[in-house]
């Protein structure tokens, strides 16, 4: 085989992970291509946004380690990738399986049209190995799997977006695959359009994992119902949108555990609340007018939580369900209140105009 390492002691392989950053849910074209003709600079595209990552591997590797160890690189790199659900899942193996997944050629690699050849997110078992994807010329094995003696694995990432610190402006982007696939929407001679405002100005921590179908068996043939197209159109999709003037920061959200219903519909107890006891460390000391204005109030709190100036972009953040709004909202409120040796910059998170899309 082209890949193969001479001289390994066991059976090794060069491979080229290259990760697909998640479409654009709102984008008409949500197909995944291989790019032959513009192999070069995709890989060059994407390795600026730190998404491609190049390994020596044994055959008898197992792919979800595989998925694993790209999954950790990821999150270690200078764009320090966050992966929402990984951080919920309860073994490091679902972690990359909810993170991460195999994109295979479709359609046995014929080229459709005048687009190119088409991927599509496939499940796998979980005791496949790189030798595995190496014997299935169907899916993952085909003439464009390998370039220069390097066996080439294309990854998805199974969230709508994909947030990560670009190196340009040192501050975390959520449309990392709407400027990237703005730049290919084909695999021909003709790019697309270099729209900087794809992916720029926005600050916003974004993504979400979707709902993956059960492993199969790797003698198996892929059900075709489980491409991408088809979890995408099993989402219910509905976005909700608030322009307010700046707030007072809240305190910080906790984890609720929600007892589930009843098939008797009978209703759980609603949970009991206190006040924080961190409010009662210090007298309370009235202010000199003798009464309270919630005006002043607000413009004293956000006076304090505010360092810096001009302009203030919209915050967004967008995921399929309330709990994936709460892990970006928790994310973005750590790293403001890290900024400033400790003291915090709530500056985008009290923006004149949010939007929280579901």
């Amino acid at each position: 085989m082209q890949c193969l390492v001479a001289g390994a002691d066991v059976p090794t392989a060069n491979v080229l992970a290259l990760v697909y950053p998640p479409h654009d849910p709102a984008a008409r074209d949500t197909n995944y291509l291989v790019y032959n003709m513009l192999h070069l600079d995709f890989v060059e595209t994407l390795e600026a946004t730190n998404l491609v990552y190049r390994y020596t591997l044994h055959l008898d590797s197992l792919v979800n380690d595989f998925l694993g160890r790209v999954v950790n690189d990821m999150a270690a790199s200078s764009a320090a990738f966050i992966f929402p659900h990984a951080r919920r899942a309860s073994t490091a193996a679902s972690a990359a399986i909810s993170t991460v997944q195999l994109l295979g050629l479709r359609d046995r690699g014929r080229i459709y049209r005048d687009v190119g050849v088409r991927l599509q997110i496939l499940p796998h078992d979980l005791d496949m190995t790189i030798h595995d994807l190496v014997l299935d010329p169907a899916h993952f094995s085909g003439r464009s799997c390998f370039r220069d003696g390097t066996f080439i694995i294309r990854l998805a990432v199974m969230g709508d977006t994909l947030t990560g610190i670009r190196a340009a402006d040192r501050r975390r982007h959520g449309c990392i695959g709407a400027h990237i696939y703005s730049l290919f929407p084909r695999d021909s001679n003709t790019m697309g359009k270099d729209d900087e405002s794809t992916s720029g100005g926005s600050s916003a921590d974004e993504g979400e994992v979707r709902q993956l179908p059960l492993p199969v068996r790797a003698a198996v043939r892929p059900n075709p119902r489980t491409t991408r197209a088809s979890v995408a159109a099993a989402r219910p999709t509905a976005e909700a949108s608030t322009s307010t003037a700046p707030a007072p920061p809240r305190a910080p959200l906790r984890d609720i555990t929600v007892a589930p219903r009843s098939r008797t519909r009978s209703l759980s107890p609603a949970p009991v609340y206190s006040l924080p006891t961190e409010l009662w460390k210090s007298s309370y000391t009235p202010h000199p007018s003798g009464e309270f204005n919630a005006t002043r109030f607000t413009i004293d709190v956000c006076r304090a939580a505010v360092r810096s100036s001009g302009s203030v972009p919209p915050l967004q953040m967008r995921a399929v369900d309330v709990n994936g709004l709460v892990d970006l909202l928790c994310a973005a409120l750590d790293e403001a209140g890290s900024r400033f040796g400790g003291r915090g910059d709530y500056t985008e998170i009290l923006a004149p105009e949010h939007m929280f899309a579901l």
